[in-house]
């Protein structure tokens, strides 16, 4: 929320005060049940439909306010070190370009109500001087050095309990997360921060290696 403009943060506040509201209008009324009958059923069927159009609408806005988010990061971090790194999303595999911040992005909104952790953009932050020598296979960068950061969204799981007892739930966009390792590790191995200049301030290998980069 720190890293919101004031027109992000009241979007972000509004839609969290109505997702709070509905959420305390499905659930259970425990001390007070009802008969259970055709219209139980068909309040539980347009509760279930509210509360997945309502998650939908949050994440759709919250794609788009974080996404804007990660373009001003960049535009800071090309401000800082413009002048030594150059910053790449994705890579080309078969002549296609595959983890860039776009289809992050698109396959979020495909997913829209899903925990997208696999769909992980690739931040390429590439040395301007130093050459690639390593393993030809991961010349990613046009024969020039680099370091990679993992870039996705960050999700909350979000549930109601409907009247019939059933428990539903999605999975709602609450920021950014970059992480020095990708999903299958980055729990036990990586560093996780909401901004990149927080990842690049805390990890002491990142810091190595920027510096062995611009040498």
């Amino acid at each position: 929320m720190e890293n919101l403009n004031a027109f992000q943060k009241k979007l972000v506040e509004d839609l969290i005060k109505e997702l709070e509201k509905v959420n305390k209008t499905h659930q259970v009324k425990i001390n007070s049940p009802k008969r259970f009958s055709i219209d139980t059923i068909n309040e539980c069927k347009k509760s279930e439909e509210r509360f997945y159009a309502n998650i939908r609408k949050s994440n759709e806005t919250m794609i788009k306010v974080f996404s804007n988010q990660l373009k001003d990061e960049i535009k800071e971090f090309k401000k800082e070190f413009g002048s030594l790194f150059d910053v790449q999303f994705g890579f080309l595999r078969n002549g296609i370009q595959v983890h860039t911040d776009k289809s992050m992005i698109a396959s979020s909104l495909e997913k829209i109500l899903e925990k997208n952790q696999y769909e992980q953009a690739h931040l390429f932050i590439v040395s301007k001087t130093k050459q690639y020598t390593t393993d030809s296979k991961h010349n990613y960068c046009n024969n020039k050095d680099y370091l990679k950061i993992y870039v996705s969204f960050k999700y909350e799981r979000v549930s109601s309990i409907l009247e019939s007892g059933k428990e539903i739930y999605a999975y709602k966009v609450v920021g950014l997360k970059y992480c020095d390792n990708d999903y299958l590790y980055e729990e036990k191995h990586g560093k996780i921060t909401s901004t990149l200049d927080e990842l690049i301030q805390s990890v002491k290998n990142i810091q190595i290696k920027m510096t062995a980069m611009a040498n």
